[in-house]
């Protein structure tokens, strides 16, 4: 092989290494959008995660008054039962 035809072969695979770099490169920009996307879908997600859980503490909190007022209702429906027994009685 001459020179000449040696150099001709290193510029043809130099020239195939080119075209496969702008390959990798258009997959890289790709993958630089894709992953950009994903993070805004992941923060969209984050957001209403967030939200849904304080409305989830929010829910939390009324059911737990509700439990109270109800459990004072019952004290004092027995304390008024109890007190309702001793007048009969006496």
């Amino acid at each position: 092989m001459s020179d000449k035809e040696l150099i001709l072969e290193i510029i043809k695979t130099l020239e195939r290494i080119d075209i496969n770099m702008d390959s990798i490169n258009i997959t890289l920009v790709r993958q630089e959008e894709n992953l950009k996307n994903h993070m805004k879908r992941s923060d969209a997600l984050e957001a209403h995660v967030k939200a849904l859980e304080e409305t989830v503490v929010k829910a939390q909190n009324k059911i737990l008054k509700a439990e109270g007022a109800l459990s004072f209702i019952g004290v004092l429906a027995v304390i008024l039962g109890i007190i309702a027994g001793f007048v009969e009685l006496f």
